[in-house]
């Protein structure tokens, strides 16, 4: 009886929801077809949306199917498009609306492909708990649906306990949104890759003067980001086209080769990609651009999002992704780099299944490939997933779980040289987008190892390193509060500490008979940089003998002497004379002649003897 009445409850519930579309469908229709020439008959703006949405133009096609409902709010398939062109689009909101109106329009039944739709947005939306009551009032209620849609809630249901039990995330990851010049406001960052020390990524964001289409759509150039003090600074790289999109940069394993993608619109919203190389010359300019031969860019379909991979013996795999027919959707495919060409291409069968996986990268050091894909067990929409080459295939795709995935789309996946970071592209909720609700991928890095800082402690006077040296970090607070983190006091000239983003630090280095030296580092909240290498200088602490020869009996200073310093330590022998007197200021700052000076070194044993012929040396007690 209890599972009931929360049913009921939900029930109710959505019916406000029908409430929400209703209030809120002319203001969101006039937002999503402002300009719509409403001069045309509804027939025929209705006959654009569909033809929109064939081509892929899914934000054209949601203002026009907006314009039909706000004329005839009873067209059930306007209602059914418009809510299709907004999952496509991510609008999970619109959708949801569009979805509970079209479950609850018929007062005497409820319409269950619908209350399928309506879960499966609630789960993109992070709403397990919400879906699995919907899928619920299906399975509780069979007679009252078809066999199919009984089905499909079962299958549906599964999924969400697999995702509710797998959505605690790892408390030992962090995960930081790279925020502005990276991100924007209004547009689309994505497909990551580091590579010297700069993050290399697309951004669909740069005007595309020639276009002919209405409104002029933008165009996808890569950029760069740099570490500058404790921002990032971004670049628009030179081998941009000024016609096509470029996009999706990977590199060779010596960093001569570029490989990226070139693409162009084939309709008003959908890309046809191939892909490129260009050779980097030691001044670190780029090649002319070379498309890749057939079969790996092939006419008729597309070929994208390349990524370069290589073995234990040095052995380079181009992967890509291809709409070309395979295992489902889109495939991942890999091609053997040759000296003088490319292999033919294989379809990753062992990864690829009905749906789509796509975004490969591959981390050579591991021998792991990253990829995302809607096949597999998910937290909903595109899930990163992992897999090994194991020599004689792939190991079985493990999701990278929570925080990295999330209910909405985690694409472009890639790690680090170091394997210290990841980077990865989202339209989760709290991204730095600002336009049409989940619409647009920022990018995010995953601290899969705290930043490091590597001290090193050198002599300062004579340069060589300096082993066995006391180390302290502390922590310092806003106000100016000191908390000791770690001391380290072992063989070797170096240690590495782990580091907070955000924080800042104090490090102190000590030897005995050295003077100390004090370094300051503050780590920015977002860095690209991973290891902080510092070195530090300790100055040998200097003691001078001071050795004074007196007349005994008469108390009177002895003006030349002979004297001999000895070294015990080392059984050298060294004879020094006597200091000439020093000036300062025109006064004598050593007016006698019976004092003498030397330096001593710690951890040593010495001897001094003086003479003059007719005395007899007395040894202070």
């Amino acid at each position: 009886m209890q599972a009931i009445y929360r049913i009921l409850f939900l029930v109710l519930l959505l019916s406000q929801g029908v409430a929400l579309w209703a209030q809120k469908e002319n203001s969101n229709s006039d937002r999503i077809g402002s300009g719509l020439d409403r001069g045309p008959s509804l027939e025929a703006i209705e006959r654009r949306a569909y033809k929109e949405q064939r081509q892929g133009d899914h934000n054209a096609a949601l203002g026009y199917f907006a314009e039909v409902i706000r004329q005839d709010s009873s067209r059930v398939s306007a209602y059914k498009a418009f809510a299709a062109s907004a999952m496509e689009l991510y609008r999970l909101g619109d959708a949801e609306r569009a979805y509970t109106h079209l479950a609850y329009r018929d007062s005497s039944r409820i319409d269950g492909e619908m209350l399928l739709k309506l879960a499966e947005v609630k789960f993109k939306q992070d709403e397990y708990e919400t879906a699995r009551d919907l899928y619920d009032m299906i399975l509780l209620s069979p007679s009252l649906f078809d066999d199919q849609v009984v089905q499909d809630a079962a299958h549906g249901k599964k999924d969400i306990d697999w995702a509710i039990f797998n959505r605690p995330p790892d408390s030992t990851l962090q995960i930081v949104h790279l925020g502005s010049p990276v991100n924007t406001l209004y547009w689309a960052e994505y497909s990551s890759a580091f590579h010297n020390n700069k993050l290399y990524f697309s951004a669909y964001r740069f005007p595309f003067p020639s276009d002919t289409h209405d409104p002029r759509r933008n165009l996808i150039k890569v950029l760069t980001a740099e570490q500058s003090g404790d921002t990032l600074k971004t670049s628009v790289q030179p081998f941009n086209e000024n016609e096509h999109h470029t996009a999706h940069v990977t590199f060779s394993r010596d960093g001569q080769r570029m490989y990226y993608s070139e693409c162009d619109f084939i309709t008003d919203a959908t890309l046809h990609c191939d892909i490129y190389v260009r050779t980097i010359a030691a001044d670190s300019s780029f090649g002319p651009a070379q498309k890749l031969p057939s079969p790996i860019n092939m006419s008729e379909f597309t070929s994208t999002e390349p990524a370069v991979g290589w073995d234990d013996a040095g052995n380079e795999t181009l992967y890509f992704v291809s709409d070309r027919p395979g295992q489902g959707g889109r495939d991942i495919w890999s091609a053997p780099i040759l000296e003088n060409g490319y292999g033919e291409p294989q379809n990753l069968s062992d990864i690829n299944k009905a749906g789509n996986e796509v975004t490969p990268s591959f981390h050579s050091a591991t021998q792991t490939l990253y990829f995302s894909s809607n096949s597999y067990m998910s937290l909903g929409g595109l899930d990163v997933y992992k897999t090994r080459h194991t020599g004689n295939g792939w190991s079985e795709p493990k999701s990278m779980g929570s925080p990295i995935n999330s209910s909405y789309n985690d694409v472009y996946y890639s790690v680090s040289p170091s394997g210290r970071s990841g980077f990865f592209s989202s339209n989760r909720r709290g991204d730095y987008n600002e336009s049409e609700e989940d619409c647009c991928y920022d990018i995010f890095k995953a601290y899969l190892g705290k930043p490091r800082m590597i001290a090193v402690t050198f002599n300062k006077e004579t340069g060589d390193s300096l082993s066995t040296t006391r180390m302290r970090l502390f922590e310092v607070s806003n106000d100016n509060t000191k908390t000791a983190t770690e001391t380290v006091d072992e063989p070797g000239n170096h240690h590495a500490f782990e580091l907070t983003p955000g924080r800042k630090y104090m490090l102190i280095a000590q030897k005995p008979y050295f003077t100390p030296d004090t370094i300051y580092c503050s780590v920015p909240r977002v860095t690209l940089d991973e290891v902080y290498v510092f070195n530090l200088y300790l100055d040998p602490a200097h003691v001078t003998l001071i050795t004074t020869v007196m007349e005994r009996k008469r108390d009177g200073s002895i003006v030349v002497c002979d004297s001999t310093f000895m070294d015990l330590t080392d059984y050298g022998l060294v004879s020094k004379p006597a200091l000439a007197p020093r000036v300062q200021s025109d006064s004598l700052l050593f007016p006698d002649q019976n004092t003498y000076y030397d330096t001593l070194e710690f951890m040593h044993r010495y001897d001094i003897d003086v003479n003059r012929p007719g005395y007899t040396l007395v040894r202070p007690v």
